[in-house]
C-alpha cells in the first residue's frame, strides 16, 4: 500500500514514517521510509543514523559515504555518526580515513560497541587508497568542529532517605557518564550519607516536609551539569544505556526546546523477576523553567505547555524497589 505524507518539514509524519521503518524488518523495504521521514525532518541526526546504517545494510556504501559527509560535519561528535561514517570508508576501500574516524569514536565514547576491534581492522588493513578529497575535507571539518565544541557535561541528582542497601549501587551505575552526583538527603539515620560521600557524591540536606518535588528540586539547585539526569536510590543506568545517553546529551546539545526525556522504567523484584515497565521523565537541560511539580507523582515541567517529551527506550533504569 502506498504511504501519502506531507511534503513539507512535518515532525509527526516522520516520526509515524520512522515507526513503520522499525518494524519493516528488512533493510531493503525500511530504507524508502527512511529516506522519506528524513526528507520530512532533516534535522534529526537520528534519522540521518537511521538512513546510512540502511544503505550499509543494503551494501551501498557509497550511497553511506555520500549521506554521512554531509551528516558528521553537520553532528560532529555524535559516536554513531563517526563509527557509521567509518565503517562505510572502510566498506568503500578507504582504510586511512576509516581509522581516524574510528579514533574519533572512541575518543567521543570510549565504552562504543566494536569500536576498538573496527579500529584494529582499519590500521591492519593492507590495501587501499585514498578517500575523494571532499570526503577527506568532510572528516577534518568534522574533527575540528568536534574539538571546537566540547563534550556535554551530565548531572545526576538523586534525593535519598535510609537508602544503604541500594544507593551504592546506583551511584556506581553513572559513574563515568556523569560529571556530577548530587545527593539531597532528607533525615538519613543510617550509612547513606558515608557511601554516598565515599563514591564520589556531593551531599546536601533537607529536612524532609512531604513534598517531593521540594526535594527534587533542591537537588536541581545544586546541579552544575548542562544537562540533568534523576535517578532514585533503588535505580540502576542499565549498561546498554550508557552509549545511547551521551548520544542524546551530543545530539540535542544546541537545542534550545524545553525537552525532557522519558526514559523506560523496568521494574524488578529484588530477586531480579520482571515485574512490569513504564516511562518516566528523567533528562533535561539544566535550565531554570525545568523543574518539579507536584508534593507526590512528581513531573517536570508538568503545567507548562511549551515542554515537549521525548520517549526513549534505549535508555533504561532497572527499578528494584517495587
Amino acid at each position: 500500500m502506498p504511504i501519502l505524507s506531507a511534503t513539507v518539514r512535518d515532525l509527526q509524519s516522520a516520526e509515524y514514517l520512522k515507526s513503520l521503518a522499525l518494524g519493516a524488518g528488512d533493510a531493503r523495504r525500511a530504507l524508502p521510509l527512511w529516506r522519506k521521514a528524513r526528507g520530512l525532518d532533516p534535522d534529526s541526526a537520528t534519522l540521518a543514523s537511521h538512513e546510512a546504517h540502511a544503505l550499509l545494510k543494503t551494501g551501498d556504501a557509497a550511497g553511506a559515504v555520500r549521506l554521512l559527509t554531509e551528516a558528521l560535519p553537520r553532528w560532529p561528535r555524535l559516536a554513531h555518526l563517526a563509527n557509521l561514517f567509518g565503517v562505510a570508508l572502510f566498506e568503500a576501500g578507504h582504510p586511512g580515513e576509516a581509522t581516524r574516524l574510528f579514533a574519533h569514536c572512541l575518543a567521543l565514547d570510549p565504552e562504543y560497541p566494536n569500536a576498538g576491534e573496527s579500529l584494529a581492522n582499519a590500521r591492519a588493513a593492507k590495501r587501499g587508497r585514498p578517500a575523494p578529497a571532499a570526503v577527506r575535507a568532510a572528516v577534518d571539518a568534522a574533527l575540528a568542529a568536534a574539538e571546537r565544541r566540547g563534550r556535554p557535561t551530565l548531572s545526576v541528582c538523586m534525593i535519598a532517605k535510609d537508602e544503604e542497601a541500594f544507593i551504592g549501587d546506583a551511584l556506581a551505575s553513572v559513574r563515568g557518564v556523569a560529571d556530577q552526583c548530587v545527593v539531597v538527603d532528607t533525615g538519613s539515620t543510617d550509612r547513606t550519607v558515608e557511601i554516598c560521600r565515599a563514591a564520589g557524591a556531593e551531599v546536601a540536606f533537607l529536612p524532609w516536609a512531604g513534598d517531593f518535588s521540594a526535594a527534587r528540586n533542591a537537588s536541581l539547585d545544586h546541579a552544575t551539569g548542562d544537562w540533568i539526569l534523576v535517578l532514585d536510590a533503588d535505580e540502576r543506568l542499565t549498561a546498554r544505556s550508557r552509549t545511547p545517553l551521551r548520544a542524546i546529551l551530543e545530539e540535542y546539545q544546541d537545542d534550545s526546546e524545553l525537552r525532557v526525556v522519558s526514559v523506560r522504567i523496568r521494574n524488578l523484584a529484588r530477586d531480579g523477576r520482571f515485574l512490569g515497565d513504564g516511562f518516566s521523565g528523567r533528562l533535561f537541560r539544566n535550565r531554570p523553567e525545568l523543574r518539579f511539580e507536584g508534593r507526590v507523582h512528581e513531573e517536570v515541567g508538568r503545567s507548562r505547555a511549551d515542554v515537549s517529551l521525548d520517549y526513549r527506550l534505549d535508555v533504561e533504569f532497572d527499578h528494584f524497589g517495587a
